[in-house]
């Protein structure tokens, strides 16, 4: 893998910085050559053929081989060129949320939301308040 990396980065023209390979100037020029191509061919068969679309007019093998290329060179050097990921703590994530008072806590509405109600419980509770209000009724 590391010479692959290797080899995409001397033909993208930069370095291991991240930064450096970002930014190189064969994945960000190919790209729009490849769209302006694509314009150039379009806006010479519009003038051409005065509006009139046949197969003829359609995009070059060429240039679409050139756009497919770049989107892949552009791909690799935004992929190699990206920092190197960093696992997540979930505990020091969660300390930083604490700290600042749990109003950016995106689980706060499940943390605070009434659990299921227990209905034989307030099954009870409903036949306790009927007898007593009935014991109050008769005396």
């Amino acid at each position: 893998m590391a010479v692959l990396k290797t080899l995409a980065l001397e033909i993208l023209g930069g370095t291991s910085n991240a930064k450096t390979t970002y930014s190189s100037t064969v994945p960000t020029l190919s790209t729009p050559a490849s769209g302006y191509s694509a314009y150039e061919h379009a806006s010479l068969y519009s003038h051409l053929q005065h509006g009139s679309i046949s197969a003829a007019s359609a995009v070059p093998l060429d240039i679409k081989v050139e756009t497919i290329v770049a989107v892949i060179i552009l791909s690799f050097a935004i992929v190699l060129g990206a920092e190197p990921l960093r696992p997540i703590s979930w505990s020091v994530w969660a300390g930083k949320i604490e700290k600042a008072g749990g109003h950016a806590n995106p689980f706060k509405a499940l943390e605070e939301r009434p659990g299921l109600v227990d209905i034989r419980a307030k099954r009870k509770e409903f036949a306790d308040w009927v007898r007593e209000r009935d014991t109050i009724v008769k005396s």
